[in-house]
């Protein structure tokens, strides 16, 4: 454990945010640290291209779309090893990206962005690098122009003294950092594989009881469908439009300038993707079961596609609607749609589309609703404690997130002895 060094007389950064440094350090503005870079590509001599994407300076791959395509790299700024990039565009809307960079490859970027390479030998990148990355995390950079510019210049923010340690001390500082955040990276993504094997776990666990039951020893059968396989010899299989009712009639949708204006918005606003608003006013007042119809997600799965809706909501014309038949249960014809691949029945290609003719014709499971609410009593007990595991993992990423961030802001600014760490 890294010890604070009580034993330095400290002083305020002129950075408010950075709070006190060793009063031996310096305090330099920042043009006299960094330069900008203004190397273009003339010629298109570089055709290695980079992006600037969740703090990271990558590569970006031959087929891959990262927006809009400029009609020449000649305009693109090449960019070195050691350098420095920001970017300072969007402010005033997101508030969420990491908006700094510190590139190990040579390469081009868009010259919407700011680059900045060192001016002296007495300067280590990777320090500074993440002195600016504490800042952006602080939401430092936010604070320019009120924050309501569309961008930061060079010009603005060249003027700002920095903290200027000896080189022995940035050196020492990014090293520690290297291999403490080397040492965090590899426990975050440890507990996200961790998460990704729970979910797939209960993902297994509730399409085996849908699909099988509960009884191991009962007596099975063909389906007759490809994704059931064998079912319960005493199961039925019947198509949705036998155990559900469709309530697509009564869907409206509210255009977002409208729903911005309503002065009481208190009830469940639901589109493709689940809840998406509030609104002032309700359609439906019953539980029903809710599916997207069209959206990216009906291919990637990335998040929910069936949900239950409850109580008293609205629902645009983005979701598909259906009543379960009283020999239905809820929970589990929700369960059982949710397992369903409906990725054969999927139409559009530039709008992934299921209509609502498609997903009335799948074929799904029928247990007695006795047995149903049986099989949805297992799942909720299996699903609450690999929820509480995947729960726990999430908050253990949370927390060392935010002990990495601390321990970045202390080391930046001198308060960690980080010799020999």
């Amino acid at each position: 454990m890294s010890q604070y060094k009580s034993y330095l007389k400290y002083k305020d950064a002129e950075v408010s945010c950075l709070g006190a440094i060793p009063e031996h350090w310096e305090n330099r503005v920042l043009k006299y640290i960094f330069s900008e870079n203004k190397e273009k590509n003339t010629g298109c001599i570089e055709n290695h291209i980079l992006s600037l994407s969740y703090g990271n300076v990558i590569s970006k791959k031959g087929g891959e779309n990262f927006g809009l395509i400029p009609e020449s790299f000649e305009t693109y700024q090449i960019i070195n090893p050691d350098y420095l990039v920001f970017r300072f565009t969007d402010l005033q809307n997101d508030h969420k990206s990491l908006r700094v960079g510190y590139s190990d490859k040579k390469g081009i970027i868009t010259s919407a962005y700011l680059g900045l390479k060192k001016r002296k030998k007495d300067i280590h990148s990777k320090y500074y690098y993440y002195l600016f990355h504490s800042l952006d995390t602080q939401k430092y950079f936010y604070g320019f122009g009120g924050g309501v510019r569309l961008s930061i210049n060079w010009n603005t923010l060249s003027k700002i003294k920095y903290p200027v340690p000896s080189l022995l001390e940035q050196i020492a500082i990014a090293n520690f950092l290297d291999n403490q955040t080397t040492q965090i990276k590899k426990f975050i993504d440890l507990k996200v594989k961790t998460i990704e094997l729970l979910k797939e776990r209960k993902t297994a666990i509730i399409n085996q009881a849908v699909t099988k039951g509960l009884d191991a020893s009962v007596e099975m059968k063909g389906s007759g469908i490809e994704w059931l396989g064998e079912i319960p010899k005493h199961w039925k299989v019947k198509k949705l439009k036998f155990l559900s009712k469709c309530r697509n009639n009564q869907r409206i949708p509210i255009e977002a300038s409208i729903r911005g204006q309503m002065r009481n918005p208190r009830y469940d606003y639901y589109g493709a993707t689940g809840v998406i608003d509030k609104v002032d006013d309700y359609i439906y007042n019953e539980d029903l079961i809710l599916i997207a119809e069209d959206g990216a997600n009906l291919l990637m799965r990335n998040i929910q596609l069936v949900y239950i809706a409850r109580g008293k909501y609205w629902v645009n014309n983005h979701a598909h609607i259906f009543e379960p038949m009283k020999f239905m249960d809820i929970e589990y014809l929700a369960n059982t749609m949710e397992m369903f691949n409906y990725t054969t029945l999927i139409s559009g290609s530039a709008q992934p589309k299921l209509t609502k003719s498609a997903i009335l014709n799948i074929e799904l499971p029928q247990p007695q609703k006795d047995e149903q609410h049986e099989i949805m009593k297992f799942i909720k007990e299996v699903s609450k404690k690999i929820n509480e595991s995947i729960s726990q993992a999430e908050k253990e990423i949370l927390l060392i997130k935010e002990y990495q961030q601390s321990l970045i802001s202390e080391a930046v600014t001198g308060k960690i002895d980080v010799r020999g760490k």
